[in-house]
């Protein structure tokens, strides 16, 4: 899956945008944290990754609505396999996210979106790192996140730990980082994005369809 290297010059966000987007995945990460806090996530060590997801939105939507809930979730809605209208595909080849997060506001409204990989196997991280995977966000007429500067990954960690998988998916991307259009200011990093989600890392990319940079988030969840 080549990725075509950008052949002119970006815009560039302005500062009032970089700061609003900046607050909204700050809430992003809030809630997933809120709705991981709740799920016993040891008794989904051998869930296929739709039953897990489809829990852990379920937990979010729980978090949001219970009485102690921060004001501010009010603005948020959590969509579980939302279906995304792009590449001119339309009803059932309409390609699917797995989560995405919405904030409700007049107007265009902003998204997060996350696609979601078990890491259980030898063949977890080429899942994780395929056309199925991170790879969905650099497809040429459909891809997710068309519009946005930021989205994520989960790894579902079922077997052994966050930090080797960690590792194992730094070394796949960093094995082929014209694939994965890998910004040289945008290697593997650790990032606390929210203080209790501590297996948070980043990559940043430029994407040449549709032509624009992006940041993808990679959150390691434990399910084991």
């Amino acid at each position: 899956m080549a990725i075509r290297p950008a052949d002119r010059q970006i815009p560039q966000k302005t500062t009032v945008q970089v700061v609003y987007q900046q607050s909204i995945t700050k809430h992003v990460f809030a809630l997933l944290h809120l709705g991981y806090s709740r799920m016993a996530s040891h008794t989904f060590q051998t869930c296929e990754e739709p039953a897990i997801t489809g829990e852990l939105v379920q937990a979010i939507r729980e978090a949001t609505e219970a009485q102690d809930a921060p004001r501010w979730v009010r603005h948020f809605t959590i969509h579980d396999d939302p279906p995304l209208n792009a590449g001119g595909r339309q009803g059932r080849r309409r390609r699917r996210v797995d989560i995405e997060f919405e904030r409700v506001q007049h107007g265009p409204r902003p998204r997060f979106q996350f696609e979601a990989k078990r890491l259980c196997n030898p063949s977890s991280v080429r899942d994780y790192l395929g056309q199925e995977g991170l790879g969905c966000f650099f497809a040429d007429d459909d891809a997710y996140a068309q519009g946005h500067m930021e989205a994520g990954m989960l790894g579902y960690v079922q077997t052994d730990t966050e930090t080797a998988w960690a590792a194992l998916i730094q070394a796949g991307l960093e094995h082929s980082p014209i694939t994965y259009a890998l910004r040289t200011d945008g290697q593997w990093q650790h990032v606390v994005m929210n203080p209790a989600l501590q297996c948070t890392y980043y990559t940043k990319h430029e994407r040449a369809v549709p032509q624009s940079p992006l940041t993808i988030y990679h959150v390691l969840l434990r399910f084991c």
